[in-house]
């Protein structure tokens, strides 16, 4: 770690006066203002000169001086073999060639041109812990690093493109990203953020280092809860109870002498960085929007108002959350249930929930909104979540839906219900005779998309329109998690139920995903569970149908499987219904949808069924409606549309009865069916169809006497 902060500090003090752009107006003058009061930002002796061209002599030097590294250099000067370092600049290029943050561009040239914004943001990604050599989330590439720092969300969507379309790499640029990295989480997270290592290790004031709200009691937790609520859930608090206030919840922590007003308070605590000091027990039971107000009960944290913007380390404390009756959902424009409701750009690490009860969402009224619900966050967009659990002991965690109607989406996960642009490291969920669901009665009608998405971790995963300004961005990020459920006896461990022919997705992993997700090294191992989504009949007039897979129910629009494993003793993955176009895979049930980059969707992935689990499908379609769609259920994919490779199946038993069916149905060891869309409006390509270097040992068949078996 050392010698990745040493990299940063050389690229701000050396910025060599180069002629100015008379067209570029500088934007980041406040940054470069505070890094000067830091001491890490000098300029020349005619002012910051943000107009300027940076150039590589230049950001060795701020990054050395960043990293806390200066002193050092200056009094321990080391030898570097470069010919072609100013004699001024040796010190600071000395640093970086014995820290191994430096090849040069050759053997004997350091190489002192112009720099570029790739080049830049590599240092800082090196300080913040990030390794071309890294196996995870931290891995980037040097020649798209600036990109790396847009996806990590350490740069903001307008920074991003006023300097990847610049042609020059300015002062203003260093300044702007030294600064964002100083407040960005590195590997070792709160605790040892860049900021925080420099106070520690006296290369800045303290002053400087970030204050940290501990969280000691429930109490604190809910009282953080009903400051970042909505005005309305506001007015409810302290009208109903009289021993509550704002002023009271906000008093139980420091505020900043400057802040005098509400507002300008209550975005502190949305942005502020907290630590849970112990163990805390957490009840859910507001009933969100009823008349019947629970003044005192936890929203979670955030809303649709105030998302929780800060940091939050869990210290490995545990949160017990639980709730005391059901939670009664309203016709409300959004629905965000979790100890988090909502977060945007927020940052959650070492953090553990045991849910120690039954906790289910109730409604009865017409949902033509997004419903969310995760342990850990209902919504959450732009954040970063890593080493974080939940472990649900003989708990049900899902919502029960009455009403007439249901348009839109339902997203259920473990961890997080609804989730964009968001990078998940080392998750996990445990299932311990508990189940994930949604239960949905009385459907008459769907919205294309609408329905439900039950996920072991991630219920719904969304990244913008589906259209060509997403080609080649990164939306969700899954490394490294795992969902285990370990069961006495056989029961539904993630599961859907539908009245209806509303859209359907549920998977181990992941339910449905939409844009550019990519999931790696993700893992789920369950005993005596299924997987499974059910209709009771056939209603809808358009449906994209019930799409169910050990890793992920239904992938559309471009994802990435790498090295996703699926392990089961005595796991059945199933769907059951009426209507047709029923997509049952051990990894993915729906793996489709016209590709926006070259990418291979479902890539070294293994299906084990221990020769105890099953993969089928039970379609009944008597009495269709429509029949426009065909039936497949496949060891791997139950559908794909583009390339499978690398993927190996074995000791499973396939399933699929598909009686009366009027269109096709398929069954294959590997893909039940293929389908590609080709370029359906003009914003995407399609690729080849192809299975390579797939194996299967052990799949059996029992399939009724219309289903076509391939040989994929």
């Amino acid at each position: 770690m050392k010698k990745i902060i040493c990299t940063i500090l050389i690229l701000l003090i050396i910025l060599p006066i180069i002629p100015a752009y008379a067209n570029y107006s500088p934007q980041f003058e406040y940054e470069a203002q505070t890094l000067y009061d830091m001491g890490l930002f000098k300029g020349t002796d005619v002012g910051f000169e943000l107009d300027k061209k940076c150039n590589r002599v230049q950001a060795a030097v701020l990054f050395i001086r960043i990293v806390g590294k200066e002193s050092e250099a200056l009094n321990n000067t080391k030898s570097h073999p470069f010919t072609d370092v100013p004699e001024w600049a040796n010190a600071y290029i000395g640093q970086m060639y014995y820290e191994g943050y430096t090849k040069g561009i050759s053997e004997s040239k350091y190489g002192i041109g112009d720099l570029t914004a790739n080049q830049f943001a590599a240092f800082c990604l090196r300080a913040l812990g990030y390794s071309e050599q890294a196996s995870d989330w931290r891995q980037f590439n040097y020649n798209s690093a600036f990109d790396k720092m847009y996806e990590l969300n350490i740069i903001k969507q307008n920074e991003y493109d006023s300097i990847k379309s610049s042609s020059v790499f300015y002062r203003d640029y260093a300044v702007k990203l030294i600064y964002n990295s100083l407040f960005e989480s590195g590997r070792d997270k709160q605790n040892n953020i860049l900021l925080n290592k420099l106070v520690n290790e006296g290369a800045i004031s303290n002053k400087y280092a970030p204050e940290v709200i501990e969280l000691s009691s429930s109490e604190d937790i809910y009282a953080l809860s009903r400051i970042l609520a909505t005005d309305y859930a506001k007015n409810n608090y302290y009208t109903k109870n009289s021993s509550l206030s704002l002023e009271k919840d906000m008093s139980r922590f420091e505020i900043p002498a400057e802040l005098s007003t509400d507002a300008e308070k209550i975005e502190y605590f949305q942005t502020a960085s907290y630590k849970l000091a112990n163990d805390v027990d957490v009840v859910l039971t507001r009933e969100y929007g009823s008349s019947s107000w629970d003044p005192e009960a936890f929203t979670g944290i955030g809303s649709n108002a105030h998302p929780f913007k800060g940091n939050f380390d869990g210290n490995n404390k545990t949160i017990t959350l639980s709730s005391n009756k059901d939670l009664e959902t309203r016709n409300m424009v959004v629905n965000y249930i979790g100890f988090f409701s909502e977060t945007d750009d927020a940052k959650i690490f070492d953090t553990n929930i045991a849910v120690s009860s039954d906790i289910t969402a109730t409604s009865s009224y017409t949902a033509n909104n997004k419903f969310s619900m995760g342990g850990l966050v209902g919504f959450a967009t732009k954040s970063n979540i890593s080493n974080c659990s939940i472990t649900f002991e003989n708990a049900n965690f899902g919502l029960k839906y009455s009403g007439e109607l249901f348009e839109d989406l339902a997203c259920i996960g473990g961890l997080v219900g609804n989730s964009s642009f968001t990078i998940y490291n080392n998750c996990s969920v445990n299932l311990e005779d508990s189940k994930i669901y949604v239960s949905a009665n009385k459907v008459t009608q769907a919205a294309q998309f609408g329905g439900a998405s039950v996920g072991g971790l991630l219920g719904f995963s969304g990244a913008g329109s589906n259209n060509t300004s997403n080609l080649g961005k990164l939306g969700n990020q899954l490394y490294h998690c795992t969902v285990v459920s370990n069961n006495s006896t056989q029961q539904d461990v993630i599961a859907a139920s539908i009245e209806g022919g509303t859209e359907c997705a549920v998977g181990g992993v992941v339910g449905c995903s939409f844009n550019n997700l990519l999931a790696k090294h993700c893992t789920v191992n369950i005993t005596k569970g299924n997987i499974t989504a059910t209709q009771s009949e056939s209603t809808a007039s358009s449906t994209l149908g019930t799409a169910v897979g050990g890793i992920i129910g239904r992938m559309e629009h471009t994802g990435q499987l790498i090295k996703c494993d699926v392990t089961g003793d005595y796991l059945n993955i199933t769907s059951s219904g009426p209507d047709n176009r029923h997509l049952v895979g051990g990894i993915a049930g729906n793996a489709y949808g016209p590709v926006h980059r070259d990418v291979t969707p479902l890539l070294n992935c293994h299906f084990d069924g221990t020769g105890t689990s099953t993969i089928s499908t039970y379609v009944d379609t008597t009495n269709l409606k429509t029949d426009s769609h065909p039936v497949g259920v496949g060891g791997i994919a139950g559908l794909a549309a583009y390339q499978i490779y690398d993927c190996t199946v074995k000791d499973v038993l396939i399933i699929n009865h598909s009686e009366g069916m009027a269109y096709d149905s398929f069954a294959g060891e590997i893909v039940g069916v293929w389908q590609a869309e080709v370029n359906p409006n003009g914003n995407f390509t399609a690729g080849p169809i192809e299975v390579g270097r797939c194996t299967s040992s052990g799949v059996t068949f029992d399939i009724s006497d219309n289903v076509r078996k391939n040989n994929l």
